[in-house]
């Protein structure tokens, strides 16, 4: 479906058009704004032709928006292009889905990533840091398949971790839950010779380590310190040697994943 070099006065609407395979848009004049609610957007699976690289299942480049534009409930196979677009200021890209969002061919990605980060940018210029921050982790996404094994790995851990800084839920439950679970360990460590009721005081005094390795920085677990007794009773029961490693796992680990925490809760609360 073409319309490159159209010009539109009244309000688009793509009546009937529900599946708009490889749309091009390109120079076109929308004065009258836009609606693609709901419209599939994407590349015609029956098509066999060899298509052009990169992939553009929607082209809106060197188009111009003079008014509304709404994309809600619009599905995009692939990364669409808005290189040089001109977007007007009401445009709503609320409960638009991305099944393709990470294109499937390597020689895609480069132009996903430009097509992402532009995308970005024009709702950095736009004021609208929730969408920013949207095209932001799709492109962070597509980056995963072009970066080496170190960047793709932390990559992958700060999209698991919080979504990019952005799932407030990933991100408290990968803090909370990184020092339950090393607290556990510490438990099982140290409770193989506790019976009766000693099993709960070494359960307290293992989470009570765990955090303070997760906060090293507060000292803690250190002379004098609040949980300064759980880190000896801990440690007097010591019977794999995991202790000290745990220590070393958890002083890294522990700030890494407060930071991803407070970015989060920036992030939320500042753009929301």
């Amino acid at each position: 479906m073409h319309f490159d070099g159209s010009r539109f006065v009244e309000t688009f609407f793509p009546e009937g058009i529900e599946r708009a395979y490889l749309a091009s848009f390109r120079e076109v004049d929308f004065r009258g704004g836009a609606s693609f609610c709901n419209v599939v957007l994407g590349e015609d699976p029956t098509q066999t032709v060899q298509r052009v690289r990169p992939k553009r299942s929607a082209d809106f480049s060197d188009a111009q928006f003079h008014a509304a534009t709404q994309f809600q409930r619009a599905v995009f196979h692939g990364a669409p292009a808005f290189f040089n677009c001109r977007l007007y200021e009401d445009t709503d890209f609320s409960l638009v889905h991305w099944p393709k969002a990470m294109p499937d061919d390597p020689l895609d990605v480069e132009y996903a990533i430009r097509a992402w980060e532009r995308l970005e940018l024009i709702m950095s210029q736009l004021e609208k840091p929730l969408d920013r921050h949207r095209f932001f982790r799709l492109k962070m996404g597509t980056r995963r398949l072009k970066d080496g094994m170190l960047p793709r790995v932390v990559n992958y851990l700060f999209d698991v971790s919080s979504d990019y800084g952005w799932s407030l839920t990933r991100a408290t439950v990968s803090w909370v839950g990184h020092w339950l679970a090393f607290g556990l360990v510490l438990f099982v460590n140290a409770g193989q010779a506790a019976v009766g009721g000693d099993a709960l005081k070494l359960l307290g005094a293992a989470l009570g380590t765990a955090f303070a390795n997760a906060h090293s920085f507060l000292a803690l677990a250190g002379k004098g310190g609040y949980l300064e007794s759980c880190r000896v009773l801990i440690g007097q029961h010591d019977h794999c040697g995991l202790f000290a490693a745990v220590g070393v796992i958890q002083a890294i680990l522990g700030p890494v994943l407060l930071f991803v925490l407070v970015l989060t809760m920036r992030n939320r609360f500042r753009l929301a």
